[in-house]
């Protein structure tokens, strides 16, 4: 009886650890339309894909990549790491520095539709992302 009781636990153990959540982020990829209600021109977007555990995407000049984790519609995103090129235009190196500095203070998150929001602590939009084609 002690070993079906151990066999039926250890089952139940296994099947929990395989099914691993997966975030409705998990393998999406977006672009930028604006940052803190500044729109962006449509040249030159800034990409944001998410991985399993990881972003990474391409900036007005610069690429840049972090580690992300998900709770609910709760969004972590640690300090962005990005290459460090000067853009030729002095304004697309200041949005680009905006946006970076937007993820590292993302709160949460919540998707409308073919939009993501990136919310900060109190609630508000500071990233808005549209679904890339």
């Amino acid at each position: 009886m002690k070993r079906i009781i151990l066999l039926m636990m250890l089952a139940v153990l296994l099947v929990s650890c395989s099914q691993s959540p997966t975030s409705p982020l998990s393998n999406t990829a977006w672009q930028v339309i604006s940052v803190n209600g500044n729109a962006l021109e449509a040249q030159n977007i800034p990409t944001l894909r998410f991985g399993t555990g990881t972003i990474e995407g391409k900036g007005l000049c610069n690429s840049y990549s972090a580690e992300y984790q998900v709770n609910g519609d709760a969004l972590t995103i640690t300090p962005v790491v990005a290459t460090e090129m000067a853009c030729e235009d002095v304004i697309f190196n200041i949005v680009e520095q905006d946006f970076f500095g937007a993820l590292n203070v993302v709160t949460g998150f919540a998707i409308r539709g073919d939009d993501l929001q990136l919310l900060d602590l109190n609630g508000a939009v500071i990233v808005l992302l549209r679904k890339a084609p």
